[in-house]
């Protein structure tokens, strides 16, 4: 996760450039047209709001899918890589 800094614009575009999922990824176009690079259309960025689960809820989530579907899972660790997102 990126730090909170003083340009919203610039962290959005910079997450929607880095996002390793190419079908989420931004689009050149749309990166061209984006707000970073056209200050008088930049508008403030919404943030995404929090999910609304801490730690424990989710990491009895997980242990739920995990006891579901039979798979071995670190619970802790998966827990972590998700809150980092």
């Amino acid at each position: 996760a990126f730090p909170a800094g003083p340009n919203p614009v610039l962290l959005d575009v910079l997450k929607r450039c880095l996002d390793k999922n190419p079908s989420t990824r931004i689009t050149i176009p749309a990166l061209l047209d984006h707000g970073f690079l056209h200050p008088e259309k930049a508008t403030a960025v919404k943030q995404p709001e929090p999910a609304g689960l801490n730690m424990e809820q989710l990491q009895t989530v997980l242990a739920q899918l995990v006891q579901a579907g039979g798979a071995q899972a670190d619970i802790a660790k998966l827990s972590q890589e998700i809150f980092k997102q």
